[in-house]
């Protein structure tokens, strides 16, 4: 187990095998979640073990396609554990408690910006528009950048950066949101106005 100061034995060379989306070698994938990865939270390394057992088992019956099943929700759980870390370290730095979900959809990771799936709020139908941060054509005030430091200072290797803005019938709403991206998990670390 992590001590839950730091990700420092993990760098975002390691966790690209998770981040790309490519296929990785089956042998990667189990070196990285038994030895290499410091879980940060027991239940994901219970559940990850589970998962592991699995995936091995699959493979030894030759059902290929359980074992690339199995293969997803590990790669997704090793980026649930790493957003989840970096929900709690903001809150802790900086007592910013943002949210952490999950896209399932079918997002293209070469985009500079993408729509969340249409929801309702209230009456009315609403949507987050994503940018990449370095997109961003507005100014963001310091403690959002501060968050993100607290972030590199605890050396977390993030795979991408949003500011989100809930939409309204296309029509952008105050409040964007800083966001972190692990994988199919965001984290929400500010907001403003």
């Amino acid at each position: 187990m992590n001590d839950g100061k730091t990700l420092v034995c993990i760098t975002k060379q390691d966790l690209s095998i998770f981040y790309s989306g490519e296929t990785t070698q089956d042998n990667q994938i189990s070196d990285f979640v038994e030895q290499r990865y410091p879980w940060n939270y027991v239940q994901n390394q219970a559940q990850a073990m589970a998962y592991q057992h699995a995936f091995r088992v699959a493979l030894r019956h030759g059902a290929t396609t359980q074992a690339e099943l199995y293969k997803k929700q590990l790669i997704t759980l090793v980026c649930k554990d790493v957003a989840e870390y970096s929900s709690a370290l903001i809150t802790r730095h900086t007592g910013y408690v943002g949210n952490l979900y999950q896209h399932t959809g079918n997002m293209n990771v070469h985009t500079a910006q993408f729509y969340s799936p249409p929801f309702r709020r209230g009456l009315q139908a609403c949507e987050w528009h994503y940018m990449l941060l370095n997109g961003y054509p507005d100014w963001i005030p310091p403690h959002a950048m501060v968050a993100l430091d607290v972030l590199d200072q605890a050396q977390v290797p993030t795979q991408k950066l949003w500011v989100a803005r809930l939409e309204k019938q296309r029509t952008p709403l105050p409040d964007p949101l800083l966001c972190v991206q692990f994988g199919p998990w965001f984290v929400a670390i500010a907001e403003w106005v």
